[in-house]
């Protein structure tokens, strides 16, 4: 029999016939579930208490084992939602989405046994969830308001691999660490996105949105605000012609009722108010924090910032582009080349090209005469593409925008017919003087983003007919994320927070730099 696929490579059906999967230790995946609610006013979280070995009589999140060679993992988190809740989440419109995978072998202690048992984590989201029941390896299952699990204190018991000396409930396993980067998670998706929204059940009030806020970030945004945000964000919600009636005593007009609308994204974000002091909500801590306080707070908030480059996620980017910048050779590149500084925006120098070959673009003499005397004969195109012009702003479906000024501008050079002079050595010259627009255009990008690149050019066809690849529409994809500009957010604090001054400097770094960097790490 040919295994699904695999018809087209010869060979394959023998060796998986002799192949012998007790090569490898036993290896288990499971799904772990942070589900949220808000009850009265509080936000809470599904827990349940074990009934048998590992942990026992401990609270865990609810989950279970993924089905060996039937399901994924996401199909696997679906089902058990609907065993702990009861609902049909493919129905319900909850929301569900993964967060992380944790494989640290201490995570379980069936690693004694043998057996390494790895989690992907997933948060779930919906108003008014009924009142669990217990499954038959739990012994009871309750919702937990949040703000009385001590996570901060059992994470740290956590990671320093102690016991929880605090109240109960005690988490199992490393099930605190899981559950704060869930919160986090949500805490931060409701600055930029429409997430509030799953809390509430439709129809709703702007009063019953703001609430969630409230439960969620410990502090309602300014009324003022909030309300001028959420309706002036095209499909965040959706007025109805309803109202729903208001206590007599208060007086005044009915509010409006409204329903979710498609809208994902709100820009600009709300400025979440980061607090010290307040328990259960964003911050917890004293207001003067140590300066080690400060950067582990960043690191934090930096793994859970998940970039995607060139289709591929990069799972803990200030790590990548910290390892980058302190390393011996990329980090003299970013000294010389990157931070040398822009010059006169309109001339380009001798010095200036000479500091590309600190981005290998093995310039000769002969060649960086040549762009100094290309780019003194283009002046009204220098002019036309600003200093410190975007790539976000760069529309290749807008003709004769930002994009065609940025496109005349690198023909000028690349029109020439120069010998040796192709995209790549063009692009790290521009790059230096407009940093924030053109993306470095060597092997290694083009490599990552052809895919990226043909569709994109698919997709403008129909503004810039002919062409093959994309490649600035490609990495302006990437730029314009939404998650991207917020996990971008996040690795510059870090770096802002790191103790070498090399990294601080770098926090500066355009959007497209640092994604170019991430390209090449990658």
């Amino acid at each position: 029999m040919t295994t699904r696929g695999n018809a087209d490579r010869p060979g394959e059906d023998a060796f998986l016939t002799a192949y012998d999967p007790a090569e490898f230790p036993p290896f288990a995946l499971t799904v772990d579930l942070n589900i949220f609610t808000i009850r009265d006013g509080v936000l809470t979280v599904l827990l349940v208490k074990r009934r048998e070995h590992p942990y026992k009589g401990f609270w865990a999140l609810p989950g279970g084992h993924v089905k060996h060679g039937q399901e994924t993992a996401d199909q696997a988190a679906v089902r058990e939602l609907g065993e702990e809740t009861g609902l049909d989440w493919t129905t319900t419109g909850g929301h569900l989405e993964q967060v992380a995978t944790y494989t640290d072998p201490d995570r379980d202690p069936r690693i004694r046994a043998g057996l390494h048992v790895a989690s992907v984590a997933y948060v779930a989201l919906a108003p008014h969830l009924p009142d669990p029941t217990a499954g038959t390896d739990a012994a009871q299952a309750r919702f937990w308001p949040v703000e009385d699990l001590d996570l901060d204190e059992q994470r740290i018991a956590w990671d320093a691999r102690q016991p929880y000396s605090g109240d109960p409930p005690f988490l199992a396993y490393d099930h605190a660490l899981i559950l704060s980067d869930a919160l986090e998670r949500i805490r931060a998706k409701l600055e930029y996105s429409t997430l509030a929204a799953q809390f509430v059940t439709e129809p709703f009030t702007l009063a019953d949105l703001r609430r969630v806020y409230q439960a969620v970030w410990g502090d309602a945004p300014d009324l003022a605000n909030f309300r001028r945000k959420v309706l002036k964000t095209p499909g965040f919600v959706i007025p109805t012609d309803e109202h729903r009636a208001a206590a007599r005593e208060r007086g005044g007009a009915p509010p409006l009722l409204y329903r979710r609308g498609d809208a994902q994204w709100i820009n600009p974000p709300f400025i979440r108010e980061r607090e010290s002091g307040k328990r259960g909500g964003p911050c917890t801590g004293t207001t003067e924090r140590s300066e080690d306080a400060i950067r582990a707070a960043a690191r934090k908030a930096a793994i859970m910032a998940t970039i995607i480059v060139a289709g591929a996620p990069e799972p803990d980017p200030a790590k990548r582009i910290i390892d980058y910048v302190t390393a011996r050779g990329t980090g003299e590149t970013v000294r010389i080349y990157d931070l040398g500084g822009q010059g006169d925006a309109f001339i380009l120098t001798a010095e200036e090209i000479t500091r590309t070959r600190k981005m290998h673009s093995h310039m000769s003499n002969a060649e960086r005469d040549w762009f100094v005397q290309r780019a003194a004969e283009c002046g009204p195109l220098w002019r036309a593409v600003p200093p410190d012009a975007r790539l976000a702003d760069a529309d290749p479906s807008v003709h004769g925008g930002l994009y065609d000024d940025m496109l005349a501008l690198f023909n000028h050079f690349d029109g020439a017919g120069e010998p040796g002079i192709g995209y790549g050595k063009i692009s790290k010259v521009l790059h230096l003087k407009r940093p924030h627009l053109y993306p470095i255009l060597d092997s290694k990008l083009r490599d990552a983003y052809r895919g990226p690149a043909a569709a994109a050019a698919e997709r403008y066809q129909h503004h810039r007919p002919g062409v093959r690849w994309s490649f600035w529409a490609a990495v302006r994809d990437d730029v314009l994320n939404p998650a991207n500009v917020e996990a971008l957010k996040a690795v510059r604090t870090e770096m802002r927070n790191h103790r070498d001054d090399l990294v601080q400097r770098a926090a500066e770094l355009s959007d497209v730099r640092l994604l170019d960097i991430l390209t090449w790490c990658h």
